[in-house]
């Protein structure tokens, strides 16, 4: 309220000073009207242009650091792509020696995947009701939480709250139906 106060009495004095420049003007003669529009308009736009200036400037050295920062993430690409081209015999004899730090080991990724609304069953079976432990162990751990958590992260960043919503419940029910299976497998076991 106080800076929409302030704000009010800012504009009435702003308003108070062109009327009087307004009744000035109006006591010029013809002539002198003309050129001291022109004057104010002159002003006017010469203000404006030193605006559009800065803002100009401002967007440039935006592109830079843009540019520099595309540089650097394309290097970072060429790098990993250089890296997975190793001879299939080296990287098998590297995974064997280093299969346990690799199964240990905590990454920290980001990002998000998109999927169509269409494909939300596939990606649940394919993530919750057919998924396999021997298949799990051999990955990165808990990938399959991080998948889904990565399409959430797109549904809520494209503000898709049924998409959200649908994911969410879909995911819940393949748990509650693998959780379900289970109990009927130890029940007929026992």
């Amino acid at each position: 309220m106080e800076a929409l106060k302030n704000q009010v009495d800012f504009m009435q004095e702003e308003l108070e000073k062109q009327q009087q420049a307004f009744l000035q003007t109006l006591q010029l003669s013809p002539e002198v009207q003309v050129e001291f529009g022109l004057q104010q308009e002159i002003t006017r736009l010469t203000n404006e242009n030193l605006d559009l200036k800065e803002l100009l400037e401002k967007l440039e050295k935006n592109e830079k650091k843009l540019k520099k920062q595309l540089k650097i993430y394309m290097k970072k690409v060429h790098d990993f792509e250089a890296s997975q081209t190793m001879v299939p015999v080296e990287r098998r004899l590297h995974e064997q020696n280093m299969q346990v730090a690799v199964q240990r080991k905590e990454k920290d990724f980001q990002g998000m995947l998109e999927y169509y609304k269409e494909d939300e069953p596939l990606l649940i079976r394919n993530l919750i009701t057919e998924l396999k432990p021997q298949a799990v162990s051999a990955t990165v751990p808990c990938l399959p939480a991080y998948i889904l958590y990565m399409c959430l992260r797109h549904a809520d960043y494209i503000n898709d709250d049924q998409k959200v919503h649908s994911l969410l419940t879909s995911t819940i029910n393949g748990v509650k139906k693998v959780l379900k299976a289970g109990v009927h497998l130890l029940l007929s076991w026992g």
